[in-house]
């Protein structure tokens, strides 16, 4: 099992309609081969803060989901990115920290 949790930093006035916008890529997320559980939501102290928690099956599939990455009114919106929208790293017991797409070897 793959685990993607963290956030995103954003325009305080922006953070509704940055939700809003993304209602269709948690639907999508939800419904990707391999996709266990997929959340975006605004953090309950922090204006700023969009939490983020993804669960997936596979490396594979989370790669195969996230494409291109955000869009650009996403990306607007973002204050801090991941190091201009690297893949996160993940962390799964088999394979240990890693970026995503890159080889377990």
């Amino acid at each position: 099992m793959i685990i993607v949790a963290g956030h995103l930093t954003v325009d305080p006035d922006e953070r509704d309609s940055l939700l809003a916008g993304c209602a269709d890529v948690v639907e999508q997320g939800r419904a990707a081969e391999g996709c266990l559980d997929f959340a975006l939501s605004p953090d309950l102290v922090d204006p700023t803060r969009l939490n983020v928690f993804e669960r997936w099956t596979t490396v594979d599939c989370l790669t195969r989901f996230r494409g291109s990455g955000p869009s650009a009114h996403q990306r607007s919106g973002i204050r801090r990115t991941f190091r201009s929208m690297r893949p996160p790293r993940c962390h799964s017991a088999t394979s240990g920290a890693r970026r995503v797409g890159e080889p377990t070897h």
